[in-house]
Order: structure tokens, then sequence, then C-alpha cells
């Protein structure tokens, strides 16, 4: 059997009778608000150092996707905290949801 191989022992990827435009898989990767990141070592570590260390998993994270081929997309909370990131499609978190 051609291709990758998945979970039920299918070829993938797949593509749909008719269809011509696919596009890569996504990589989706959620960002709280730094003022609020990683709130649960609160004892352990500033904000500021709970900001970098948010900072620092995320651009490791977006950068594996991107080197595996995947297009990075971020749901941020504030969308300011990952302007400047070439390459990174962003999507603002609406509240609520």
């Amino acid at each position: 059997m051609s291709g990758r191989q998945s979970w039920l022992g299918k070829s993938w990827p797949r593509q749909p009778v008719g269809v011509t435009d696919v596009r890569p898989p996504v990589a989706l990767i959620p960002l709280n608000d730094l003022s609020r990141a990683k709130g649960r070592l609160a004892e352990l570590l500033s904000a500021e150092h709970r900001a970098g260390l948010a900072t620092a998993t995320f651009a490791t994270v977006a950068l594996a996707a991107e080197r595996c081929g995947l297009e990075v997309v971020v749901l941020a909370a504030n969308p300011a905290d990952v302007a400047g990131y070439p390459g990174v499609r962003v999507l603002a978190e609406r509240p609520g949801l």
C-alpha cells in the first residue's frame, strides 16, 4: 500500500473525489493571555517568568509544527502576544465560546 499508514490501516492522505484544492494539515495551538499564563506556577515563578516560559513553549511548538510541514494557526486570547511570528496565522479567541 503506498503512502503513510493510518491507525485504521488505510492509505493516508486521501483526497475526496473531485476535490483539487486541499489545504495542508494544520497545527492549532492555543495560547492563553500571557498575563495569566502558567498560573499554577504562580507560587514558584513571577508573572514575568511565567510569561517568558509560555512564550518559549509556544515558540518551540510552533517551530516544530512548521518543520513538520504543518500550517501553524494560533488561537490567541491576546493576538498581540504572537505578533511578529512570521508564517503564523492568528485567530482571536472569542470569550464565552
